[in-house]
């Protein structure tokens, strides 16, 4: 299933967490004590319905991997 699909959907699949770990490294080498660090921590971790601002987050935290769903040839300027 598709990223974006499975962030509507609602619910942390073990592939977007897979992907959020992916995310927490590097986001903690760059910015450890940062908002998308905790984000990112709670949401491995969530185990109710996402809300609709954390799908919005999750989605910009996740968009290079959206992107390179969408175009999986890079994107022609």
């Amino acid at each position: 299933m598709r990223i974006k699909a499975q962030i509507e959907s609602g619910r942390i699949t073990e592939e977007i967490s897979l992907l959020l770990e992916q995310e927490l490294v590097e986001i903690e080498l760059l910015k450890p004590n940062s908002w998308d660090v905790k984000f990112i921590k709670n949401m491995i971790r969530h185990g109710r319905k996402l809300t609709e601002p954390q799908k919005r987050e999750l989605e910009r935290i996740l968009q290079d991997h959206i992107l390179a769903e969408d175009y999986p040839n890079g994107i022609e300027l």
